[in-house]
């Protein structure tokens, strides 16, 4: 039973900290007062909108680059010559 009551105070005490650090994130940004409440009215909304907008950039970036090194890797198959 005290290993239980450990994990949950430990995951209590890291989702405090996790709110605690967004708020004072929230209020050191250097942001426009109009701007600022917009962007909390959507961090409440949909906390993870920002998430799902970073994971899809990362994917277009990981296939743009695959086509690039796969078509330098076809250059090299055909030449036999490192492209770079």
């Amino acid at each position: 039973m005290g290993a239980l009551v450990r994990a949950l105070k430990f995951v209590l005490g890291a989702g405090v900290g996790l709110g605690f650090g967004v708020v004072v994130a929230a209020l050191l940004t250097p942001r426009a007062g109009e701007d600022l409440r917009a962007w909390l009215l959507e961090l409440i909304r949909d906390p993870g909108a920002r998430f799902r907008l970073a994971l899809a950039e990362a994917k277009e970036e990981q296939a743009a680059r695959k086509r690039e090194l796969k078509a330098q890797f076809e250059v090299a198959q055909r030449t036999g010559v490192n492209p770079e």
